[in-house]
């Protein structure tokens, strides 16, 4: 075997076991990659639970009814027709207008799930300002 081949894959070999070295020598930060990505994940849907939050007890000030939130800002009871109903699920649907297309949003219908009822209110309100 010539020298110059000969030199080809020793280096070919010695780039490969310093590859192979790095990636054995880092295991933190292949670890840690995962986190990464969950920590925006995890603001992201602090965010929209927040903005849910505030959108859902406006509509509820709006419409005159009663409730208690707790440290979180979710509504956890609403007086309802003369009783308190404790909150279990809060469900935002879109209304939309079909003729308007893609961005025909009229307003919200929010459902409120307890233990023995569902009720809704329709609002107008925008979730974002």
């Amino acid at each position: 075997m010539p020298k110059r081949t000969c030199l080809k894959k020793s280096w070919r070999r010695a780039a490969i076991g310093a590859v192979t070295l790095a990636l054995l020598a880092t295991p933190g930060f292949v670890a840690a990659a995962p986190e990464l990505n969950e920590r925006p994940m995890v603001k992201r849907a602090e965010e929209v639970t927040a903005l849910k939050n505030a959108f859902v007890k406006s509509v509820l000030e709006r419409a005159g009814l009663p409730y208690e939130a707790d440290e979180t800002g979710f509504p956890v009871r609403v007086q309802y027709q003369q009783t308190w109903k404790c909150i279990q699920k809060i469900e935002v649907v879109p209304l939309t207008d079909p003729i308007a297309g893609e961005g025909g949003v009229n307003g919200h219908r929010i459902f409120f799930f307890t233990e023995d009822d569902i009720f809704q209110i329709d609002s107008p309100l925008p979730i974002r300002k």
